[in-house]
This record gives C-alpha cells, structure tokens and sequence, in this order.
C-alpha cells in the first residue's frame, strides 16, 4: 500500500529542519577536518625536522673530516729527525689517521684522540701522551721509549686515567723507561718482542685479532 502523500511531505520537512541531522554532519566534517589537519601538520612538521638533522648530522661529519685531515697535514709536516722540532698537537682530533713511520720524538699530544689511529713504526720516544685516547691504536714496531702515558702530577686525582691505550696493538712497541702510571691497558695485544719499562707487570695480553 503506497504511503500517503501527506506522510512523505511530513517525513522530508522533519528531516531538513531536525538540528541532529544537518548539525551532527557539519561537526562530524568539521572535527575529520581539523584531524586530517593537525596529522598533515605534524607529519610535514616531523619530516622537516629528521631532514634538518640529518643535514646536520651531514655538515657535522663533514666539517669534522675536513678538521681531521687539516690535523694530519699539521703532524706529518712535523715529521723531522730533528728531535728539538717543536710538535705541538695537544687535543688535536686524529681518529683513526695514518701516522705510521713518522717522526714525531718529544711530540706533545695530551688529550689528543688518537683512537685506532695507525702508529705502527713512528718514533714516539719521550712523547707526551697525558690522557691521550689511543683506544684500539696499532702502535706495532713504534718507539715509545721515555713516553709519558701517565697523568699530570699536579691533579692528585686518583680517579682520574692517564692515557687510554685500551685494545691497542703493542707487538714489538719499545715502552723502554715510559711512565705508564694508571695508563689504561685493558685488553691490550703484545709479544715478547714488546720492551716494558723496567719493574712494569703487564696485564694479559689478547689473542691476536
């Protein structure tokens, strides 16, 4: 039985003019909106600021590379046999740098980072190596005779490291009278071709990597 005509008019007109039907829509788009909104934001905001670190993150690297090789040019050009050369290259950044066979007797590097930076055969005789970082360093074949590997004596901490030559490489590494007082040597690697200084009990060495 077909509805009276009378009955669709009434339905369409409380439909339209009910408030629930057109207001609840309205907010429901009004509220997806600002949501898709406030998500597109946060999302460009987000992408914006992980390619804003990793250009840092890029200037960073490169600007320290470029501060790493103007280092090693200093200390090659200071490679002499002349001992009373003055090598000042105290807290100079040389991580991971070829320094093998230089001349660099009575060099200072206090506070350098020398971590596995490559020493092997280098005349290092009377050095300054005052908390210098020479973690993981090869200093195979290198004369370190009369080096200082200890701390200043005027800080009186006993807390405080001298040089860090932890996992460095010492096969054959003359340390013949060098001061190795509270000098770190954890899983260092030598052989009995190493020289200690006289008196000087040195811990394990490593197998070979």
């Amino acid at each position: 039985m077909a509805e009276p005509e009378s009955d669709k008019k009434t339905w369409w007109h409380e439909t339209l003019t009910s408030p629930e039907w057109w207001l609840h829509n309205i907010v429901v788009a009004i509220v997806v909106g600002m949501v898709v909104s406030v998500g597109a934001i946060l999302g460009q905001f987000w992408i914006d600021n992980r390619r804003e670190e990793r250009y840092q993150a890029m200037e960073l690297r490169q600007s320290r590379q470029a501060e790493q090789l103007q280092n090693l040019q200093f200390v090659r050009s200071g490679s002499s046999r002349d001992p009373d050369q003055d090598r000042p290259y105290a807290a100079l950044d040389l991580e991971g740098q070829e320094l093998g066979e230089l001349q660099l007797a009575n060099a200072d590097f206090a506070y350098a980072n020398l971590a596995y930076t490559n020493l092997s055969h280098a005349n290092l005789a009377h050095a300054n190596f005052d908390r210098a970082d020479l973690t993981g360093a090869n200093l195979t074949l290198a004369n370190l005779t009369d080096a200082d590997l200890s701390i200043d004596d005027y800080l009186n901490d006993p807390d405080q490291p001298g040089a860090m030559l932890d996992g460095a490489n010492l096969r054959g590494t003359d340390l013949t009278g060098a001061d190795l007082n509270r000098a770190s040597l954890n899983n260092i690697y030598y052989d009995s071709t190493t020289k200690w200084p006289a008196g000087f009990s040195p811990p394990p060495s490593r197998a070979k990597k």
